[in-house]
């Protein structure tokens, strides 16, 4: 053992222990040294307390003078969510981890009972915000505050479920929101009105959908893309898309949404610098029409007209309000539109008196005498094939005396020969005109044979009988068939 030695005045004097010595000092005599601590054995014990992490029933036991959690802990630990027992760290006043509350810190605390209907307020806050009228389901709503007690969040403090987190009912109030229970970081759980993102609160469904089959399982502002069951946001003009239902116009022309159906002929929706806007290009300002090549000046356009560049060039676009591009008209009727100078006598309407005796034939396409456009050839002389007699007579049967005979001798002087005879329908029976003379054969020439357009045929012209049962000698030439 080791002894120190110390002069003082004799007088006052005291005990203490150093570094584990028992020492004795008085004022005015020698400072003496006592003996080292002994434990029970006799032997040296250490400084007195137990050391950081050792179990402990109360705090004079540890030498931090402080017991925590059962051990002997570096600081009182006494905070929220912060524990020295915990594994591998005893002894050390350390944050609880994130999302545990092993001391259950972090309870709810629920709100007291709302008075009179606990739906009227959910209700009541969206029939302002919605037209549509906001309805809570006939049996009533469920909530539960346990749903939305805390946890500790590593930092000493308690953390409580939001939004996030559903608590009891979620329903459709109507097809664009849905009331659902909710936590509110508080540790209460609360009623609201939430309006749905994207999917549409569709009948029968509890909420919000979350997936779609269709169009009607999204938003207004949304369309359902199939491959992926989502809704998407329509898209803006001038977008790419593959159906109407993808773009908020509502107008997909040439594969991007457009601001109008563009049914405009020559309009376009993918014009450079007006994607996603309808205009014609070849009228900026307004609205497009077709107009077609009167090559002959008759005032008729090309009824074969195409615009390019996939057609023939005879018809362009030009402003619906006009003027129309130089040498083009508004119509396409001329069948028959050309530089040829017979092209200009071409057209519908034609009511000159003059037959034409030569076709015309546009290129690709079979000669044609339809010089009015109508559709068919009208030709000067009327023919007669089923005539065999040459020019007759036409007269009344003699029995029965009903209806005409139509023979080779007449049978009053004077009476006029024709190629048919056509009885007078009213009476059933040849008419006899003023002069007593049998009428029903107007048609006093023709030829007796179908003759086409542009051939020539005998052409025969009846005359009047000089002697009672004589006959009539037509006389003959050899003309073209003139048509229009």
């Amino acid at each position: 053992m080791r002894r120190m030695k110390a002069s003082f005045v004799a007088g006052l004097c005291a005990a203490f222990i150093v570094a584990g010595y028992s020492l004795t000092a008085c004022i005015g005599e020698d400072f003496k040294v006592g003996t080292a601590a002994t434990d029970a054995d006799g032997g040296e014990a250490g400084p007195a307390g137990k050391d950081l992490g050792a179990a402990c029933a109360a705090a004079g036991e540890c030498a931090s003078a402080n017991c925590a959690d059962g051990v002997c802990c570096d600081s009182a630990c006494s905070g929220t969510c912060e524990k020295c027992n915990l594994a591998g760290t005893a002894g050390k006043c350390l944050p609880v981890a994130d999302g545990e509350d092993p001391d259950k810190e972090c309870p709810t605390t629920p709100l007291p009972p709302p008075v009179g209907d606990p739906d009227a307020g959910v209700a009541d806050a969206s029939a302002e915000a919605s037209a549509d009228p906001f309805v809570t389901p006939d049996s009533g709503i469920t909530s539960d505050d346990n749903m939305c007690a805390g946890s500790c969040n590593g930092k000493r403090a308690c953390s409580y479920p939001g939004k996030e987190r559903t608590c009891g009912s979620v329903y459709c109030g109507n097809k664009t929101e849905q009331g659902r229970a909710s936590c509110d970081t508080k540790g209460h759980c609360v009623f609201g009105v939430e309006e749905c993102a994207a999917f549409s609160c569709a009948d029968g469904s509890p909420g919000c959908k979350k997936t779609c089959t269709g169009d009607t399982d999204c938003l207004a502002t949304h369309y359902c893309d199939g491959p992926s069951s989502t809704c998407k946001p329509k898209f803006a003009n001038g977008t790419k898309c593959t159906s109407v239902v993808e773009c908020k116009s509502g107008n997909c022309v040439d594969n991007v949404c457009c601001n109008s159906l563009c049914g405009s002929l020559g309009s376009s929706c993918t014009s450079a610098g007006n994607v996603g806007t309808c205009v014609c290009p070849e009228c900026p300002t307004g609205a497009c029409s077709l107009y077609y090549q009167d090559e002959d000046g008759d005032t008729y356009g090309d009824i074969n007209g195409t615009p390019l560049p996939i057609g023939n060039g005879r018809a362009k676009y030009g402003c619906e309000a006009g003027p129309a591009p130089v040498g083009f008209v508004a119509n396409k009727l001329d069948c028959y539109d050309g530089a040829a100078g017979i092209a200009a006598q071409v057209h519908p309407n034609q009511t000159s008196t003059t037959w034409f005796s030569t076709s015309y034939t546009i290129p690709g396409k079979a000669a044609s005498f339809d010089y009015d456009c109508n559709g068919a050839e009208a030709k000067e002389t009327r023919e007669y094939p089923a005539n065999t007699i040459g020019c007759g007579f036409c007269n009344s049967k003699i029995s029965p005396s009903v209806g005409c005979n139509f023979q080779s001798t007449c049978v009053t002087v004077g009476q006029h020969a024709g190629l048919d005879c056509q009885s007078n329908i009213s009476i059933n029976a040849c008419a006899v005109d003023a002069t007593g003379v049998f009428a029903g054969a107007p048609t006093t020439s023709g030829f007796r044979a179908v003759t086409a357009c542009g051939v020539t045929g005998t052409k025969y012209t009846c005359g009047q009988c000089s002697s009672s049962g004589g006959t009539n000698v037509a006389s003959t030439a050899n003309v073209i068939q003139r048509c229009k």
